[in-house]
């Protein structure tokens, strides 16, 4: 993404979805459609969050780093959003540009 787009906010600086760069599906492994589709590097001010594109049963959803805890096989977030709409308009723009860089418009909506 060349000249990403700002979009204001209530907060003092703008947000923008600065990169989309999608994954190539491993050979090896058997596709479910379901996973991590691509990289998205997330762009608030001067923090920069590196999140993840991913698909699943109900469409294309954004999520954000985390770790899983090795002893309860969960999964917790080191980096989120609290706020809700800003969460949901990152997660539209990436998935606009994810369109946008594969060609695929239209053809998986949001979750």
């Amino acid at each position: 993404m060349e000249n990403p787009t700002m979009h204001k906010t209530i907060y003092p600086h703008p947000y923008q979805v600065q990169k989309v760069t999608p994954w190539t599906p491993d050979p090896n492994k058997a596709d479910t459609g379901k996973g991590a589709i691509a990289g998205v590097l997330l762009r608030y001010g001067p923090v920069s969050i590196r999140a993840r594109l991913f698909t699943g049963d109900n469409g294309l959803f954004l999520r954000m780093p985390s770790r899983k805890d090795e002893k309860t096989g969960e999964y917790w977030d080191h980096a989120f959003i609290t706020d809700r709409t800003l969460v949901d308009n990152l997660t539209s723009l990436a998935i606009q540009e994810y369109h946008k860089v594969t060609g695929q418009v239209g053809e998986i909506v949001a979750a």
